[in-house]
């Protein structure tokens, strides 16, 4: 399948890209795969897509794993927007409990031995800018990418 044919059943509208998923981490590299497609289809190098998709899955299973609270019908919603054709916007957004995290403190690495807490460092590594906040009950994860030439 190309990639226009499978953008073609993806829900973008010029320079968005908007999904819903379940709340069920067999559902985030859908997502991820969706977004790498749109930035493919919009000419964005390999590298490039390939920080995305790291930096959206790690997002996307945060928000899976914290904003789900055994709520079978729990969304995630990914929205990606380009600002301009060399800068790219994501959102994740889940409704789970308030999250005010420091991001300094999330974005330092944890102990050789820790089996969790990479996922920010990696985000803040990968991305331009990230921030962390709560609007009304979503805790969204704002990402933002610059192309590279």
């Amino acid at each position: 399948m190309s990639i226009q044919q499978t953008l073609s059943t993806l829900p973008v509208k010029g320079d968005r890209l908007f999904l819903q998923i379940p709340a069920l981490p067999s559902q985030v590299g859908n997502a991820r795969h969706a977004v790498v497609d749109f930035l493919r289809f919009q000419g964005w190098l390999q590298a490039d897509t390939d920080a995305v998709a790291l930096a959206v899955g790690e997002a996307g299973s945060n928000a899976v794993c914290y904003g789900r609270h055994d709520n079978s019908a729990a969304i995630v919603s990914i929205a990606c927007t380009l600002l301009s054709p060399m800068c790219l916007q994501i959102e994740v957004r889940n409704k789970g409990t308030e999250f005010r995290p420091n991001l300094e403190d999330l974005c330092s690495l944890p102990d050789n031995d820790a089996t969790h807490g990479r996922g920010f460092a990696l985000m803040q590594f990968l991305m331009d800018d990230m921030q962390v906040f709560q609007e009304g009950p979503e805790t969204v994860v704002r990402l933002t990418k610059s192309r590279t030439m």
